[in-house]
């Protein structure tokens, strides 16, 4: 990916149903579950470059899953509060989270929680 030109967003997507993977080109776009009257999730992008940022908000009190790329689940990880998980959830209106790629070795990516508002973000592993 070196010298790959890739376009940042600012744009608010909102995801009334179903799942949303998204794409490098989605990097510094902000993705809430405005409209839903279920759970929504977005998926984290595989092959992601280190550097870029995605930001997910809870608008209604629904349920909005973030997960690591479905690649190789194994190694793909989002690291939160000294833990380190495949996913984050939140229904909480209000609580907003901005996630940044810091490592792709191997395309095996591994995220941080840069900033965070609220409290009730929680990891888990699906079953």
């Amino acid at each position: 990916m070196a010298g790959e030109l890739i376009t940042r967003t600012n744009r608010v997507v909102d995801l009334t149903t179903g799942t949303r993977v998204l794409t490098i080109n989605d990097a510094g776009g902000t993705f809430t579950n405005l409209g839903s009257s279920s759970c929504v999730t977005f998926t984290l992008p595989a092959g992601c470059p280190v550097g870029l940022e995605f930001t997910f908000a809870v608008l209604v009190a629904e349920m909005l899953f973030i997960d690591t790329p479905p690649e190789d689940k194994s190694s793909s990880y989002i690291y939160y509060a000294e833990d380190y998980k495949d996913n984050l959830r939140a229904n909480t209106i209000g609580h907003a989270i901005t996630i940044k790629c810091v490592d792709n070795l191997l395309e095996n990516e591994r995220f941080i929680v840069k900033s965070i508002v609220g409290d009730a973000w929680t990891t888990y592993t699906p079953e």
